[in-house]
């Protein structure tokens, strides 16, 4: 079953601009859930119905900071 997944999810013709707005939707949603603004950090978790409180360390910063660089390369108001 998995394997026919894959198979139909590869089959469908995904558009540059399909990744474009996916990628800006996550970021959107990343900075909405788990930007810690008063300390300009990125939080590790979220959960429902709680604020976010403990800030990311190494690999999910790092991750973040790549997709914030990309960002800044196709739309100049994440610079």
């Amino acid at each position: 079953m998995l394997i026919s997944a894959c198979l139909l999810f590869t089959a469908v013709a995904v558009s540059p601009a399909d990744f474009r707005k996916w990628g800006f939707d996550a970021l959107s949603r990343i900075e909405k859930e788990l930007y810690l603004p008063d300390r300009r950090l990125y939080a590790e978790e979220a959960q429902p119905g709680k604020a976010p409180a403990n800030p990311a360390f190494t690999w999910s910063m790092g991750i973040m900071l790549q997709a914030l660089n990309a960002a800044a390369r196709l739309d100049r108001s994440y610079k």
